[in-house]
């Protein structure tokens, strides 16, 4: 993991993590927290040192990490483990300390999308099956809706949020047929996947901009559609 400013690095902490990191978040200046196959690493002085928090952040694979919209210290997490149940984790401190909001067993738990309202969760739930569901609080993650969304045939690949009206829950799906697609669904999870276009590769960012929605493709090019 390497932190580089105008061109400078500024520290290189190769393997410092002692696990394999797939996202990070800054909570301040010098907190860090890194999601990683082996749970959640949390650094105090920028990045140079790293610990385990306390709780089940701290053991499980850790897929996402969202902070609250307006309250940047709360954040909510999701986990995946072979083996075991998995979580929606909830965080009041910055990442120090962690308890579990929803587990689901004989699942990952890929991510957990917030409205912009901060009131209300998404979290993809993908069975072993491959199928998955869509789970929805609107509570803040205190307690969850008792009918999950169930995508049939189609395969979440990943949540990106609600769109600027908050009416709609922005996603990438693997369709039946195997092609990559973007997609919405109403945010209350009713109805079905709405399927806008097709692509040769995973949607790996996406950003919604008034009219334009902004995309990049793996293995492609960066587009303004």
């Amino acid at each position: 993991l390497v932190l580089a400013e105008e061109g400078r690095n500024l520290w290189t902490c190769k393997d410092a993590v002692g696990a394999t990191p797939f996202w990070w978040h800054r909570v301040s200046e010098e907190r860090v927290l890194v999601g990683t196959d082996q749970g959640v690493r949390i650094s105090e002085d920028g990045g140079c040192s790293w610990s385990a928090p306390d709780g089940l952040a701290g053991q499980l694979t850790s897929f996402s990490v969202n902070p609250r919209p307006g309250l940047p210290l709360e954040l909510i997490a999701t986990t995946g483990a072979d083996g075991e149940p998995n979580h929606v984790l909830r965080s009041l401190d910055g990442g120090l300390t962690w308890i579990s909001v929803l587990s689901i067993e004989d699942a990952d738990i890929w991510r957990a999308v917030w409205d912009r309202a901060g009131s209300e969760l998404i979290a993809e739930v993908v069975l072993e099956s491959g199928v998955t569901m869509l789970y929805r609080s609107i509570d803040g993650g205190t307690t969850w809706l008792d009918s999950p969304l169930a995508l049939g045939e189609w395969r979440s690949v990943g949540l990106f949020g609600p769109s600027l009206d908050d009416q709609s829950l922005w996603l990438t799906a693997l369709s039946p047929s195997g092609e990559f697609v973007l997609g919405r669904l109403a945010w209350d999870l009713g109805g079905e996947i709405e399927a806008l276009r097709s692509f040769p590769n995973l949607i790996t960012a996406f950003v919604e901009e008034q009219d334009l929605l902004h995309i990049v493709v793996l293995f492609s090019e960066y587009m303004t559609w």
